[in-house]
């Protein structure tokens, strides 16, 4: 599981805004329906976000790797995109 999706571990402050626990439902729903984790929803907005140059992922496991990898086959339409970008009312 990623860290802020853990209800053990609590959001460091400098990443809590005020829309921070809505953010994290919608990418948490998006990532149920999709059938896929949290994480690898992340990783395949990273790879569709032109203003990522290049994604960097660390692993501590062979799951984590698969897992992560597994977010190369993760299709995001344009709407499913729009909702997960902060910029975005």
């Amino acid at each position: 599981k990623g860290a802020y999706t853990r209800s053990d571990k609590a959001v460091p402050s400098p990443y809590v805004w005020a829309d921070s626990t809505a953010r994290l439902a919608a990418l948490r729903d998006l990532a149920q329906a999709k059938g896929v984790t949290a994480n690898q929803v992340v990783l395949a907005w990273i790879r569709r976000n032109p203003a990522v140059t290049v994604p960097v992922f660390s692993i501590s496991s062979e799951a984590q790797l698969r897992e992560n990898l597994g977010a190369l086959e993760v299709r995001l339409s344009d709407e499913e995109l729009k909702s997960l970008d902060p910029t975005c009312p």
